[in-house]
């Protein structure tokens, strides 16, 4: 009796770690599976500064701010009640109408609202560092409606540089600056070029003037030389 006792009392101490371990049992699901659920409507977050209800708020570095077109910034929803800095309060994810301070209309449905300040929008024309509020859903006279839930991953509003290995895609509009630029004076008898923004190693000044033939039309193409 004794020996059956003891060897109930390993099987179960055995069970027993194993349940401490679940990564070692689990399996993907074959049947139906109770898998937990919140509605995710509400965020509990630290205010970095006094937040008034109502208001748009934006996170960063963990910590809540009244939003503002400040980089960095990641709009969360409005808030739940007033608190100060420090402490904890609750924040709704949704959609909500804020002021309209960009030039937006019915025909601006589906695209993305900025932060203008707490509790306005605007376009990213009249916005410094784009920062997203969110999806425009509707537009009515007495402000914007902003689908907060479909914000997406913002990038920087501006890259000093950019490398890109294999193919890029870019949803919108990419401007580049201090591209190589070349410039052609033309008078009656002659033709110039430079080149500002040029590359290292690049003598932008004074090209040589090559022909070339393609389809049996002749052109003339300035060429830069490489300084050594």
């Amino acid at each position: 009796m004794k020996k059956t006792k003891t060897s109930f009392v390993n099987l179960l101490a055995l069970l027993l770690c194993l349940m401490a371990m679940p990564g070692m049992l689990r399996a993907e699901a074959t049947a139906v599976r109770l898998t937990p659920l919140r509605d995710g409507v509400l965020l509990s977050v630290t205010a970095a500064e006094t937040i008034y209800a109502g208001s748009m708020v934006a996170v960063s570095n963990t910590t809540a701010y009244n939003a503002a077109d400040v980089a960095g910034y990641t709009v969360v929803g409005r808030a739940e009640n007033s608190v100060v800095s420090g402490d904890v309060f609750n924040v709704r994810r949704g959609v909500f109408r804020w002021e309209n301070e960009g030039t937006f209309s019915d025909a601006y449905a589906g695209d993305f609202a900025y932060v203008y300040d707490n509790e306005s929008v605007t376009t990213a024309a009249g916005a410094s560092n784009d920062i997203i509020a969110g999806i425009i859903l509707a537009v009515d006279t007495d402000g914007v409606w902003v689908d907060c839930f479909q914000i997406p991953a913002q990038g920087a509003a501006s890259l000093a540089s950019l490398a890109v290995s294999g193919n890029a895609t870019i949803t919108g509009v990419a401007t580049l600056t201090a591209a190589p630029v070349l410039v052609a004076t033309t008078s009656a008898t002659d033709v110039s070029a430079t080149m500002t923004n040029a590359p290292a190693l690049v003598a932008a000044a004074s090209p040589a003037w090559p022909t070339v033939t393609i389809d049996g039309e002749i052109y003339v193409i300035p060429a830069f030389q490489l300084d050594d």
